[in-house]
């Protein structure tokens, strides 16, 4: 199945490329990717398709070395299929020499692209990072772990292992996979956390990550992990065998999508992955789903029973410097994530919706947004938790609870011309948020009761008698379609 839907997503990919520009573009949304080409070209030669690949592949190497991502495609062509392509072409692109860094997975892959070619010192220094839990924290300044680079890093680490194995990146990737293999629902569903939730990349990025990681670690639940990812993709494959980049029901709309996420990109990135996993993974095995328990993974709690799954946040992330994409709602702590007993599935939040304009950054900060976040309003400002401290966790019967408290805080983004300003006049990572925050503690209770199939969350701001806004919710947890 893996090669099949690769194919899908490779005769889609070879539809889309423009006779004029060679590039790949959407079907949907009429607009080409950004790297789309230099992981199309990977798709067609790990395929054996010359025409489309060297229509793609001269795309890709007309891009400069700052396009880090068609160096990363042409490193892994000259590793996997060096016969499709000229080895001198390939072997003379200049890599990109910089330092610039925006995420620590861009960093990793960087790293992995010198390994490859054996040219400029690889840094994996991001590796430190990793937390307690085996999450990988995704933002260069602060803490924050989306879900979906969490597993790209994890890909990443497999793909080193595979290549070029050491045994301190064996050992991070071991924890890494431990972890990841606790956010894939009965269903196939990951977690929805953070930057690029629900997308084709993260799903890409696991399914490669975990079918790695069953055959260097012999193991059966990552080895089931990866089966119950992939038929979450497949269950998403268009008629015309594309993917949407996003796996929401939602991709004419765009709804939950960040400004940089495309159909081309995503799709040609997925499908490599698949082509890689069939390549260097384990032969095909539906494995053996993890055992009830409940784990702790620090800013996320996953409660796996016989009659359910329940993940939700648990002390909230916020690391609002030189990325927007680190500090917004999706970071929120005590809400719920997903719902998933095998027949009924519930996604609690898919409402993200900045569309990239710096007038509208306020979408950012807008507890409104969510359906989930308690917020007070004052003097016209809205104020909410962005770090939940002392957060517990009990598990009684059939209820699990989860308790933090936090300093409700009002943010407001920093305009543009302030960022460039501070940016040039300093060498510090550029804040994107002013906020201010009261001086009371803010009291949150979440629980999940999977006796009466419910989910319930009760806010309280004992010291002021303001107004609190979503003080208590419920939700029925009512069968839905996947």
């Amino acid at each position: 199945m893996p090669l099949q839907l690769a194919t899908g997503i490779a005769n889609w990919l070879r539809t889309r490329q423009s006779a004029e520009s060679g590039r790949v573009v959407d079907s949907v949304h009429l607009v080409a990717g950004t790297y789309a080409d230099g992981f199309a070209a990977l798709v067609f030669s790990l395929l054996g398709w010359a025409q489309p690949q060297a229509l793609a592949l001269k795309v890709s190497l007309g891009r400069p070395a700052e396009s880090e991502f068609d160096s990363l495609a042409q490193a892994l062509i000259l590793q996997l299929a060096p016969e499709t392509a000229s080895v001198a072409d390939l072997s003379e692109k200049p890599l990109y020499q910089g330092r610039s860094l925006v995420s620590n997975n861009w960093a990793l892959f960087r790293a992995l692209t010198r390994t490859l070619r054996g040219r400029l010192v690889p840094d994996f220094s991001v590796i430190q990072k990793q937390l307690p839990s085996g999450l990988f924290p995704d933002s260069p300044v602060g803490v924050a772990t989306p879900v979906c680079y969490h597993a790209k890093i994890c890909a990443t680490l497999a793909l080193l292992e595979c290549f070029r194995p050491q045994a301190v990146h064996r050992q991070a990737l071991r924890r890494g996979l431990q972890a990841l293999l606790q956010l894939v629902s009965p269903q196939g569903v990951l977690v929805p956390y953070g930057r690029s939730r629900n997308t084709l990349f993260a799903y890409g990025s696991a399914y490669l990550a975990l079918r790695l990681g069953a055959r260097l670690f012999d193991d059966p639940h990552c080895a089931w992990a990866a089966a119950a990812v992939l038929e979450t993709m497949k269950r998403f494959q268009d008629p015309d065998g594309h993917i949407p980049a996003a796996l929401n029901g939602n991709e004419w709309l765009r709804k939950d999508w960040d400004i940089y996420i495309n159909n081309p990109d995503y799709n040609a990135y997925a499908a490599a992955c698949l082509l890689m996993a069939e390549r260097l993974g384990a032969a095909s095995d539906k494995g053996q789903a993890p055992g009830p328990e409940t784990v702790d993974l620090g800013p996320l709690l996953v409660c796996r029973r016989d009659d359910g799954y329940f993940a939700c946040s648990t002390t909230g992330e916020f690391a609002p410097y030189g990325s927007p994409f680190f500090c917004d709602t999706r970071y929120a702590g005590l809400v719920p994530l997903l719902f998933d007993d095998g027949q009924t599935l519930k996604n609690f939040d898919e409402n993200y919706c900045w569309d990239g304009r710096d007038s509208t950054r306020t979408a950012l900060v807008d507890p409104r947004i969510s359906d989930w976040i308690a917020y007070l309003e004052l003097n016209h400002q809205l104020h909410w938790v962005r770090l939940y401290g002392a957060v517990t966790w009990i598990l009684q019967g059939d209820v699990l609870t989860v308790s933090g408290s936090g300093l409700p805080l009002a943010c407001k983004p920093i305009p543009r011309w302030r960022r460039f300003l501070t940016s040039r006049l300093s060498h510090k990572p550029v804040p994107q948020l002013v906020h201010q925050h009261l001086s009371s503690l803010f009291e949150t209770t979440l629980c999940c009761d999977f006796g009466q199939r419910k989910i319930t969350s009760q806010s309280a701001f004992p010291s002021s008698r303001s107004i609190l806004r979503r003080g208590f919710l419920e939700e029925s947890l009512c069968p839905t379609s996947p």
